[in-house]
């Protein structure tokens, strides 16, 4: 029986740490495949689990403030998105809250492949605006704080990655 396919959207920094761990928990009963940003060169480093590698556009940096600019980053990326998901065919869609992630479940949705969200361990009281913006469209959604059930009353609290 073919193991199913687990597009996994990798971020800068804790995003990318979050991910690997959900990786290693759920070992070789996946395929993987994995989205990075252009611009990150250290993520790739650190993946165990061999898998095709896209490329995307940032949607946002901690310098875009302008809600244009990160409009026009945002079409092009989509593009490019919905361009991974038709390639790419996966079962699901592994993201742990990276802004490039919103394009992927918007579109996921749309085409009918399962999202799974989680929620950033640095979240314990207050949502990410990313996950505010993907809750309702995600078919499973993680916390990592029981506090947080507060604000997402669907959400499956498991503990922390740890």
């Amino acid at each position: 029986m073919a193991r199913k396919k687990l597009l996994v959207i990798f971020g800068p920094g804790g995003h990318a740490v979050q991910a690997l761990r959900l990786i290693e928990k759920l070992g070789k009963r996946y395929t993987y495949e994995y989205v990075l940003t252009k611009d990150d060169k250290t993520s790739i480093k650190d993946i165990r689990y061999n898998g095709k590698v896209y490329r995307v556009s940032e949607v946002r940096t901690k310098t875009d403030y302008s809600l244009l600019k990160i409009i026009f980053k945002f079409i092009p990326s989509s593009f490019q998105a919905l361009w991974i998901l038709l390639k790419s065919r996966p079962y699901s869609i592994l993201t742990s809250g990276p802004a490039i992630c919103l394009h992927f479940i918007f579109l996921a949705r749309l085409v009918g492949i399962k999202t799974i969200y989680l929620e950033s361990w640095v979240r314990v009281k207050n949502s990410s605006k990313t996950g505010r913006l993907a809750y309702p469209f995600t078919d499973l959604f993680f916390v990592q704080w029981s506090e947080l059930r507060k604000r997402f009353p669907k959400a499956i609290y498991a503990g922390r990655l740890g």
